[in-house]
């Protein structure tokens, strides 16, 4: 396992460089979001997705929710973008709102756990948007943690939950904690999934004044 210090200078193109060989080589990262540290892999690599589940210890009946850099990659990779995304994304992308659309066959059916939908998040990290960006893939970015134990708020966190298992740690240093807040809106009206750092209030807001 490798440490890849980013919490307290620039972004330097060799450390992006290494960071990008890893997710190529189908390898998993640990990496710092607005609330907490994630697990990132190319999600369009099923064994490194795979990998991922196994990490987590997750139930291959959960679909992992994915970072992405910029909205045009969901027109890029033929997200379906109900009329509702359109609010949410303006009041709350950059930040911790993941919401779920329906996705094509592109994606690995093991990433999507069999069914036609994943989550979606533009965190407001720009660590999480660089290394998107500097890859040219969404990420995966489920917590990294051990399914159903707390989540990882720092690099140290991670390495002592995670130990060896992960190929590379980007230490962005301390993060907030919590979680997005998960939104499906395949639904008419759209369902809360998950509580998080944005209230259903606010959620409720954004779609009566769009």
């Amino acid at each position: 396992m490798r440490i890849i210090d980013l919490s307290k200078e620039n972004f330097k193109a060799h450390k992006l460089k290494s960071i990008k060989a890893v997710i190529e080589g189908g390898g998993i990262i640990a990496f710092p979001t607005e609330t907490s540290y994630a697990l990132g892999a190319n999600p369009f690599n099923p064994l490194a997705v795979e990998k991922v589940f196994r990490l987590k210890k997750r139930a291959p009946s959960k679909p992992l929710l994915l970072i992405i850099a910029e909205i045009e990659d969901l027109r890029r990779y033929e997200v379906e973008l109900p009329p509702v995304f359109y609010p949410l994304a303006r009041r709350f992308w950059p930040g911790p709102l993941t919401m779920v659309m329906r996705v094509g066959e592109n994606f690995p059916s093991n990433l999507k756990a069999g069914g036609d939908s994943l989550g979606f998040r533009l965190s407001s990290s720009l660590i999480c948007q660089e290394i998107s960006r500097f890859c040219g893939l969404p990420l995966t970015a489920t917590s990294a943690n051990i399914s159903g134990r707390g989540n990882c708020t720092s690099a140290q966190q991670v390495i002592k939950e995670l130990g060896k298992e992960i190929d590379l740690v980007v230490d962005g240093g301390a993060t907030p904690g919590g979680c997005s807040t998960v939104v499906d809106i395949t639904l008419q009206p759209p369902k809360i999934l998950r509580s998080g750092v944005i209230s259903e209030e606010a959620i409720k807001q954004a779609l009566e004044n769009p």
